[in-house]
């Protein structure tokens, strides 16, 4: 893992970085759909942020393991992203909006690329 690649530093990093980032704390803490649904909409042109917003807690397990897999290059899998929604949701949801946030800023490069 390169310096230059940020977000995946905060993705293997694990849930305790969530107050890294003000504004995704606090989002996540204060309107966690809306916090979710504007990560899922950084990702992918096929979700948009209010749909991911509304489908947050039926997607929430699938969502992480794509964003994984888009900021990574693998995924965890549904089922493990699930139970980490259900033990610390605000956590998770922190953490990949700020992996998101860092992903967009960086030009949003693909798995495994060389970022310079």
């Amino acid at each position: 893992m390169s310096r230059n690649e940020p977000w995946k530093a905060i993705m293997m990093g694990g849930l305790c970085g969530c107050c890294d980032d003000c504004s995704s704390c606090f989002g996540a803490l204060l309107c966690p759909n809306c916090t979710h649904g504007y990560a899922m909409s950084r990702i992918s042109d096929r979700h948009s942020c209010c749909c991911s917003c509304l489908c947050m807690f039926f997607c929430c397990g699938c969502d992480g393991n794509e964003i994984e897999e888009k900021l990574v290059g693998a995924g965890s899998g549904c089922c493990y992203n699930c139970l980490c929604y259900a033990v610390c949701g605000c956590c998770v949801i922190a953490r990949n909006s700020r992996a998101t946030k860092a992903w967009e800023l960086a030009g949003k490069p693909k798995p495994n690329s060389i970022v310079m």
